[in-house]
């Protein structure tokens, strides 16, 4: 039976789409340190360990798993804890099959044609909010101009503005992430797919944007709002947003979040449903 993607995630993301951007071989493979510390391995074989060894150098690296997580002794445990993966599927799709069956899940077809670039550099281009399905989008791919959505009947209030991020955003990004801590976010964080944010005058409160590509699925991820902006809807606006153009492309949302995390209250109510569980580990190797 063949394995879904999102059995392995962070590996087959490196494999495929974001390919472009891995450092590694076919046996670890890593984003790079100024993307984030998220990095894959094919196996839990002392081969692979030495492989990651040599991209992680003396960075930590985070690694997802079914399987608890048991490196060689050459490597420290930072951190672990349990994440649950969640899957958005449509109407006629089949439902996702979570854990501990390790079942995979339904993988509809890859309808995209383009690979991951580097990001340019658009105007802030201001955007109506979604409140539900998105209209119309001039956006092809990643980092082209911003997606243009046909007016909802609600608006955001006064001084307050929603629009794609752009690099020139990347510090105020990383600023609210290191707030708030979606998960790791880095610099170049942006390159792995469109962000969106609410600003309150010039100040960014709130965003939602894509982390892993895999076959038939895109990753929703740096789902966060600042404390002071909390309880205005503005995180279910922002992964609607991204949900939409997701799902434009062809592909299925898939987000992960710690277990127990109150969040996954709003991810159910838009449709995300459990697919499956993973130890996480933060590792560092020692020499």
């Amino acid at each position: 039976m063949n394995k879904s993607p999102l059995e392995n995630p962070i590996w087959h993301s490196l494999r495929t789409d974001h390919a472009p951007l891995a450092e590694g071989d076919d046996c670890a493979r890593r984003y790079p340190q100024e993307i984030g510390p998220l990095a894959g391995i094919a196996d839990s074989s002392d081969t692979s360990y030495n492989s990651l060894r040599l991209l992680a150098g003396d960075h930590p690296v985070v690694l997802f798993s079914l399987d608890p997580i048991q490196p060689p002794r050459d490597w420290t445990v930072i951190r672990t804890g349990t994440v649950v993966q969640m899957a958005r599927m449509r109407m006629g799709s089949a439902p996702p099959l979570p854990t501990p069956d390790h079942k995979p899940i339904a993988v509809p077809p890859d309808t995209s044609t383009t690979s991951p670039t580097s990001p340019t550099s658009p105007s802030p281009t201001p955007i109506a909010p979604s409140s539900g399905r998105a209209g119309r989008s001039t956006a092809s791919s990643d980092h082209a101009t911003a997606a243009v959505l046909d007016a909802p009947a609600d608006t955001l209030a006064a001084g307050v503005t929603l629009r794609q991020l752009t690099p020139a955003d990347a510090p105020s990004m990383v600023a609210l992430a290191e707030l708030t801590e979606p998960g790791p976010f880095r610099l170049r964080t942006i390159e792995l797919g469109n962000f969106y944010g609410i600003f309150h005058d010039d100040r960014l409160v709130s965003m939602a944007g894509k982390r892993m590509h895999v076959p038939g699925y895109v990753e929703v991820s740096g789902v966060c709002t600042h404390p002071d902006a909390r309880g205005q809807g503005y995180a279910r606006r922002l992964m609607q947003l991204v949900m939409d153009e997701i799902e434009q492309s062809g592909r299925t949302p898939f987000l992960h979040a710690w277990q127990n995390n109150p969040a996954t209250r709003l991810y159910e109510s838009l449709g995300f449903s459990l697919t499956r569980t993973f130890h996480l580990a933060v590792l560092k190797h020692f020499v």
